[in-house]
């Protein structure tokens, strides 16, 4: 893992999802299958851990089981991260935001007039 430069805490959590595996399957790495790493990911999906901790997680066993031992199991897909789009205002809650500044700025409500251009599609 130094050779390929990973942080050091990217070799953490790899260590600590790898050792979560081995808990959870109660076998030593050799004998980890195909089906132990898709019946503890299905778990972790069971208990509701996020999309990015479980990509990270397949990453973590796959660099052991595929890099490392060279079982080349770890074939699984992760589910796709959400996207969520960004809150944006509407024209009147940005008039509004504006207008409620105090007044010695350059926006202050007597220039609100002439912010309407900068707000029209």
């Amino acid at each position: 893992m130094k050779l390929r430069a990973f942080f050091p805490r990217t070799v953490d959590a790899y260590l600590y999802w790898n050792k979560q595996l081995l808990n959870f399957s109660k076998k030593v790495p050799e004998q980890i299958t195909e089906d132990d790493v898709k019946n503890y990911v299905a778990n972790l999906l069971s208990e509701n851990v996020s999309a990015k901790s479980v990509n990270l997680i397949r990453s973590a066993l796959k660099f052991f089981y595929d890099e490392i031992l060279g079982k080349n199991m770890v074939t699984l897909r992760t589910p796709k991260i959400a996207k969520k789009l960004p809150t944006v205002l509407t024209k009147e809650e940005v008039k509004s935001l504006i207008s409620s500044g105090g007044s010695g700025n350059s926006y202050s409500t007597g220039n609100i007039e002439n912010m309407g251009t900068f707000l029209d599609p």
